[in-house]
């Protein structure tokens, strides 16, 4: 997005926040002293430097900044992007983000199974990664690798749907965990 590509390090010339682009979305900082990533075509905010290196830029990362100005980095989406693959810093956990939810894998079988296995792995911060909801957005249509059906979401339900364009794969439990309508 925005001709960003996935793991660029930013930072803004007014106050020298640094960010990365992840999946098109930003956490928003709680400091102005906080640095910032954008992941995926959206920021994701780091609270420190240290979230910066475990996040996998190693400890030169500041030698990878790009300035933009303050004006083009508020205008970047702060949401991560539906297809984005995830990755826990810190942690082997796995996600994908489908509807603006965070859909875990638990195995590199569900992830290569869900065609998440040759996209690249953008880590995030942790917490980041615990804050991210789980519930897929209304109007998402999901469907399980075995399966042709799929699934339109609605108020936390699921229905069957004859559109399948736009469909995302996700592991069968999370289909079974969505309570039919």
């Amino acid at each position: 997005m925005y001709g960003l590509v996935d793991g660029t390090l930013l930072s803004t010339n007014d106050t020298g926040r640094v960010y990365k682009m992840v999946g098109g979305a930003p956490v928003w900082q709680a400091t102005c002293a906080d640095d910032i990533c954008i992941v995926g075509g959206g920021r994701v905010n780091f609270a420190n430097p240290q979230e910066v290196v475990d996040a996998g830029f190693g400890s030169d990362w500041g030698a990878k900044v790009r300035a933009v100005p303050a004006r083009a980095f508020s205008v970047l989406p702060t949401q991560i992007m539906d297809g984005t693959r995830l990755g826990k810093s810190g942690s082997t956990s796995e996600a994908a983000v489908v509807g603006g939810a965070r859909v875990n894998f638990f195995s590199e079988e569900e992830h290569n199974a869900a065609g998440y296995g040759n996209r690249p792995r953008q880590l995030i911060p942790a917490r980041v990664w615990d804050a991210m909801t789980t519930k897929i957005a209304d109007g998402t249509r999901i469907k399980s690798p075995a399966s042709p059906t799929v699934w339109l979401i609605t108020q936390g339900q699921r229905t069957t749907t004859d559109v399948t364009t736009g469909a995302w794969t996700v592991p069968q439990r999370v289909v079974d965990s969505i309570p039919l309508s």
